[in-house]
């Protein structure tokens, strides 16, 4: 009984272990940068640890709906992608949840 409880805490030590290495925190800046991709547009500002610099955001995120004016911090869970064309993310990122939205007046 004793291996089998052990066992079991260990299987779900290692799904918790592969589960947590895929998904991402991020913050999000409460206003779009003008960027470069196949043509002009407008990318989101990243960055994944609070004291970093920003970063141009390329990709589309999932389920996420960015409203100008509000930074946000948010959970994404980051997949890897099959037949990627040459101008994609070989990474979808998927929306798991708003940690924090908050209006910002500039």
């Amino acid at each position: 009984m004793k291996t089998l409880i052990l066992s079991f805490l260990t299987i779900l030590f290692f799904v918790g272990c592969v589960s947590s290495y895929n998904t991402s925190t991020l913050y999000i800046a409460p206003y779009k940068a003008k960027c470069v991709g196949v043509a002009p547009m407008k990318c989101l500002k990243v960055k994944k640890q609070k004291d970093d610099k920003w970063q141009l955001f390329y990709s589309n995120i999932k389920g996420f709906k960015f409203e100008e004016g509000n930074q946000y911090i948010i959970k994404v869970k980051k997949e890897k992608r099959e037949n990627v064309p040459a101008d994609a993310s070989s990474i979808i990122y998927n929306l798991v949840e708003i940690i924090e939205k908050k209006p910002i007046n500039n």
